[in-house]
């Protein structure tokens, strides 16, 4: 398992969905993209959050769709 995690790095914490790597990863970091192309923000993959405090406070989304509809939220263009 894996965390895609989304974040801007001049704001504290970021929002996270755990996932599996493979072809849905590639799709869903590419949807994120083009979500969040006019916005400066991060979006990398970890493996266990704890490791990872710079990142915190994780707002992990339970559903793909959740996650979708939180990055918009934040970080979407006028898409």
């Amino acid at each position: 398992m894996v965390y895609l995690i989304v974040r801007n790095d001049k704001e504290i914490g970021s929002i996270a969905f755990k996932t599996v790597l493979g072809e849905a990863l590639a799709q869903l970091k590419h949807q994120v993209s083009e979500i969040t192309e006019k916005s400066k923000i991060e979006i990398i993959t970890i493996s266990r959050p704890e490791a990872y405090g710079e990142y915190s406070p994780y707002r992990i989304m339970g559903t793909k769709e959740e996650f979708i509809k939180e990055v918009k939220r934040e970080y979407g263009s006028s898409l």
